[in-house]
């Protein structure tokens, strides 16, 4: 491949036909238009001296014209009933939350809350009603003595209770 690129016999470029015999008149021509000052634009005369008089008649024929207030008494209404729409709709219940009670909590999360925590018996006291701490609701159970003993003997410290 390296022999080919030094053996090139054509460079690849070719000048049009003519460009030698045009280039001075073109040189020429480029050098005069920027010896030209200005763009070429021309302000009409005394433009500027009735700019203002023109201005003041266009603006005297649009008061004439009815100019409409966006912040009309009817709009406000539809916007103020909208938005308090939006409002009833975050605060009714069709976004329905469920709300914490003894009844939808699970057994396990309230037993290990209750081990884990502090929770002395007054806390205790004012969770139950009169109508939990009834003696009848513990002397319906029956408990045989196996469980009795499984439950003492997993779950009570007995060293601490004889050293009381």
């Amino acid at each position: 491949m390296s022999d080919k690129l030094k053996n090139i016999k054509n460079a690849g470029f070719k000048i049009p036909d003519n460009y030698f015999e045009g280039i001075e008149d073109t040189i020429l021509s480029q050098i005069k238009l920027k010896s030209i000052e200005g763009s070429g634009f021309k302000v009409p005369d005394n433009y500027f001296e009735s700019l203002e008089d023109r201005i003041i008649n266009k603006i005297s024929k649009n008061e004439k014209n009815k100019v409409i207030n966006l912040f009309t008494r009817r709009n406000l209404v539809y916007a103020s009933s909208i938005a308090a729409t939006i409002l009833l709709l975050f605060n009714l219940s069709v976004f329905h939350k469920k709300t914490a009670s003894f009844e939808t909590l699970e057994t396990a999360s309230l037993e290990s809350y209750i081990m884990n925590e502090y929770i002395d018996s007054y806390e205790m006291s004012s969770v139950l009603t009169n109508e939990d701490l009834v003696e009848e609701n513990f002397i319906e159970h029956n408990f045989s003595e196996e469980n009795m003993e499984n439950y003492i003997l997993n779950n009570v410290d007995l060293e601490g209770f004889f050293s009381e």
